[in-house]
């Protein structure tokens, strides 16, 4: 889990790149999308979570979330790509290999 305070005006705090699943606990496609984005980490690839449970967090309008669960990919603090989820289904498969492609990419 990513600290709130590592999350801020748009931006994340950490160096080098990073996949971040903006999830909510309350959600059944967060739930359901959790397991295969851990799996990511397998691959070698830095993952967090940011926790959206809450619909007071400001995470919702900083990084202007509207479907959990979406994952937005971070290189050296800023947001180099978006996989937002859809209402009533999460993010598709093609949008988390697109995710990973950027992450990968150079």
């Amino acid at each position: 889990m990513i600290p709130p305070d590592e999350l801020h005006d748009g931006r994340l705090a950490r160096s080098g790149t990073w996949l971040v699943a903006f999830l909510a606990d309350w959600c059944p496609f967060s739930r359901e999308f959790a397991p295969r984005f851990v799996e990511l980490a397998a691959s070698g690839l830095s993952i967090a979570r940011a926790d959206l449970t809450s619909m007071s967090s400001p995470l919702w309008d900083e990084f202007s979330i509207d479907v959990v669960p979406s994952v937005l990919v971070f290189r050296d603090g800023r947001v180099l790509h978006r996989a937002d989820g859809r209402f009533g289904e999460g993010p598709e498969d093609r949008d988390l290999n697109a995710a990973v492609a950027a992450a990968r990419a150079p």
